[in-house]
């Protein structure tokens, strides 16, 4: 499940990255055709974060609460589960069939742009130059304290320039892959942020329940703390991504600016 939705995430990026060498209604209508796709496992993987999170959060907590937590536990593993019977019933459907048609297609004959007739080294520049000033943006935009939505922003735009960077090593192997390990250590600090927050949000929906509402707390306040570590540690890791990007620019003044 997670390979697939990294597969489909990919390719909507990489049909984003570089839609100049492409088609651009093309680009956006492949795009598209696949949101559904990427929307649901998506969900899916969601609920396979919440599941481990509540596993291991279990070890944290007060042993008299765990019996508590682990029938919340139980509801988010039935989550998990029709999560999982709604992606096969779409695997069975038609439209699943069309948009797996439709991808072939367009793996074999894509419709290209005048631009894709250029060197590829030609596009390197402001392929990345785009990409990495969407990120930087991002950053700036967060301010001294920013929200969780804020942040899962800058993740997202992270995971786009890392992307972009693997895509391109082939070209030009050594400066991107230097620079993708930073943007993952990047996006490995934001995407524990945002997973442990998003499960602090989801066990509030115990609040009002007599029965868990402490257990709920009690995992919430574990979780709460994972946003807090995360988010001490984010800034840093993006400031190493700058320096990695100014050392390849002193290396090869052609990469990303």
């Amino acid at each position: 499940m997670h390979d697939a939705r990294v597969a489909v995430r990919r390719l909507r990026s990489a049909l984003r990255t570089f839609e100049t060498a492409l088609d651009p209604g093309w680009a956006r209508n492949v795009r598209e055709t696949l949101r559904g796709l990427s929307d649901e496992l998506s969900e899916a993987r969601d609920a396979d974060v919440m599941v481990e999170r509540m596993r291991a959060a279990l070890a944290d907590i007060d042993p008299a609460d765990r019996p508590s937590a682990g029938e919340i536990l139980a509801l988010f593993e039935q989550r998990r589960r029709e999560a999982y019977d709604r992606i096969a019933a779409t695997r069975r459907s038609r439209e699943y069939g069309e948009v797996m048609r439709a991808l072939q297609g367009a793996a074999e004959p894509p419709v290209l742009a005048a631009r894709a007739a250029d060197r590829a080294r030609t596009l390197i520049v402001p392929v990345l130059e785009d990409v990495y000033k969407r990120l930087r943006k991002r950053v700036r935009r967060c301010g001294p304290g920013p929200s969780d939505e804020a942040l899962h922003a800058v993740r997202i735009a992270a995971k786009h320039l890392r992307y972009a960077l693997e895509a391109l090593a082939p070209i030009d192997m050594s400066p991107p892959r230097r620079v993708a390990k930073c943007v993952v250590r990047l996006q490995d600090v934001l995407g524990e942020e945002h997973d442990a927050a998003g499960a602090a949000r989801r066990l509030r929906e115990f609040s009002a329940d007599p029965k868990h509402a402490f257990a709920a707390g009690a995992i919430a306040a574990v979780e709460r703390r994972a946003v807090a570590k995360a988010r001490s540690s984010w800034l840093a890791e993006w400031h190493g991504v700058e320096r990695c990007i100014r050392r390849e620019r002193r290396r090869a003044p052609a990469s990303v600016s």
